[in-house]
């Protein structure tokens, strides 16, 4: 009969994301990991394999969050206020979300290039805020909230980049008026075009 976990295995495993979120996967130990989702490392692997594995299990999870999340925003409301929401979020979120940035980023900068594992997730994770963008953009065509010519591939590819690169700003004073100006900038070519 199989030994009862004496802990939870979701709450492990966001504390374990939180851990590589803030350190990055190569600075993170095992030992820091033990300390931090508090259980040993034959649990940790016992539950989550090894150390990539936990990792590309934090990143699935982190897709998952961000889809019943963030990108919920795209569905609703949807159309142009569910894009600029979601955008204002990437910019305006609580300063210590905004210090972290995108875990799924921070790991595509950190290991992607390195990794076919990580690789794999994170481009996933990118096609799926590109489709959830580009139902958003015809959403908001058919709503006449922007001109029906408006490129829907296009202009989500170009929403997914400024996305990023406005959680990317947001990280510091000096880049949050930037990115906002970027955000407005491209909304009101969007609206301008209509």
């Amino acid at each position: 009969m199989p030994r009862r976990k004496s802990f939870e295995p979701e709450i492990a495993l966001e504390k374990a994301q939180s851990l590589f979120w803030e350190m990055g996967y190569d600075a993170t130990s095992i030992s820091a990991l033990e300390k931090r989702m508090g259980i040993n490392r034959f649990s940790i692997y016992e539950t989550f394999g090894d150390k990539k594995a936990l990792f590309l299990q934090c990143l699935e999870t982190y897709s998952q969050d961000m889809k019943a999340g963030n990108l919920a925003l795209l569905r609703n409301p949807g159309g142009l206020d569910g894009i600029r929401k979601f955008l204002t979020r990437m910019v305006e979120g609580p300063p210590a979300a905004r210090r972290r940035g995108c875990f799924m980023m921070n790991s595509l900068v950190e290991i992607s290039g390195r990794d076919a594992d990580v690789s794999r997730i994170v481009d996933t994770h990118f096609r799926l805020v590109e489709r959830s963008l580009r139902r958003a953009v015809d959403e908001a065509k058919s709503r006449g909230e922007v001109a029906l010519g408006v490129a829907t591939v296009d202009t989500a590819r170009t929403l997914l980049a400024l996305a990023h690169g406005a959680l990317s700003l947001g990280r510091s004073d000096f880049g949050r008026p930037v990115a906002r100006t970027a955000i407005q900038s491209v909304l009101d070519r969007l609206t301008r075009e209509h």
